[in-house]
């Protein structure tokens, strides 16, 4: 009997071990395959699949024993759907003959060509939030071992998830931070150009929501227009304060933020055209005076990107942060006297135009 016991445990511990190390390399699936062969052999099954919900619970990445990538899939679709929806598992001994058989999704559940038992399991964790979901397929049915290993799997998952948010989070906070401290600094040296000042900020603007570009457009209320820095060229653009959806920003005084900007008429698809690059998600985010009701400018960030690199969108959590950040900014600018000597040198600028 102490044999056994210590052959389940010698299992499980290898299970933990396992399941911890597919957690942390998500993504990199050379170092996964082997790692999933001990698993499949653990549980003596053909084939096992992690789900694991992101993007808000809107979709599953989903690495499996029997494909070499990771994947995306959309969530609430077959026995993995179910099984992350109504925070419980299943099994059955025929998918085919099951009465639920058709729950069954072949793009979304494991393939059952080589074997048509399969159980799905819910990955819980301390206060019953569904993290994810395992999959497992097999050519005989499921042993109550084998369900009770793969209930293990899963507790360790819920807990490597876990510690990996948490840990993304203290990250997050972390550059965060260090992004407002760089900011301070940018805007302190007085020596910097106007180009190198609004470079500062956007760039570190588009590292704390993770965006691809970041651009920050200040008012010149003298000409009505907004204007900003190309950042490859270095080169003024300029624009009529009211155009487009930056001035429709402008103009009333609001945060806007899109899942996809060519949903919206206002958007100006010219430079996308020319240029070749899709511009899909941006937020926008009033710089408004500290002093007053004024909009100094507005903050654009463009094209979300998740952890794993996919397309996204910028969730309320991250407005509220570049709110935060704007009134940072706006802070700043004012004391530094940024506007003031930007302002003088357009004025001077202006003039020798206007001699010449």
């Amino acid at each position: 009997m102490n044999g056994i016991a210590r052959l389940e445990g010698e299992c499980l511990r290898c299970i933990g071990e396992h399941s911890y190390f597919i957690l942390i390399h998500l993504g990199e699936d050379a170092k996964l395959d082997k790692k999933w062969d001990e698993i499949v052999s653990l549980l003596k099954c053909n084939r096992v699949g992690l789900y694991v919900a992101i993007d808000r619970n809107k979709t599953f990445q989903v690495t499996r024993s029997d494909v070499d990538q990771t994947l995306r899939i959309v969530q609430g679709k077959g026995f993995v759907g179910y099984a992350h929806e109504q925070k419980r598992g299943y099994a059955t001994t025929d998918v085919k003959k099951d009465k639920m058989a058709s729950m069954y999704h072949e793009k979304f559940d494991l393939p059952t060509y080589d074997g048509l038992a399969l159980v799905t399991h819910p990955i819980l964790d301390y206060d019953e939030e569904c993290l994810g979901v395992l999959e497992a397929v097999s050519a005989s049915p499921f042993s109550e071992r084998q369900r009770l290993m793969l209930h293990q799997l899963s507790q360790h998952c819920a807990i490597a998830i876990r510690n990996a948010a948490v840990y993304r989070e203290a990250v997050m906070q972390h550059d965060r931070a260090n992004g407002l401290l760089n900011v301070a600094k940018t805007l302190g040296q007085k020596n910097l150009s106007a180009f190198e000042t609004l470079a500062g900020i956007t760039s570190n603007a588009s590292q704390l929501v993770q965006a691809d570009r970041a651009t920050l457009h200040v008012c010149d209320y003298q000409t009505r227009e907004l204007w900003h820095f190309e950042t490859a060229s270095g080169r003024e653009v300029r624009s009529p304060m009211g155009k487009g959806l930056v001035g429709k920003s402008c103009e009333e005084q609001k945060v806007m933020n899109f899942t996809d900007v060519y949903d919206d008429a206002d958007f100006d698809k010219t430079a996308d055209l020319r240029t070749g690059y899709r511009t899909r998600s941006m937020l926008l985010v009033p710089v408004m005076s500290q002093v007053g009701t004024q909009v100094l400018g507005i903050l654009q960030l463009i094209n979300k990107s998740e952890v794993d690199g996919s397309a996204g969108e910028f969730e309320k959590d991250e407005e509220e942060l570049m709110q935060s950040f704007a009134n940072y900014v706006s802070a700043e600018i004012e004391s530094s006297g940024f506007l003031y000597r930007k302002s003088k040198e357009q004025q001077a600028r202006r003039s020798d135009e206007e001699e010449a």
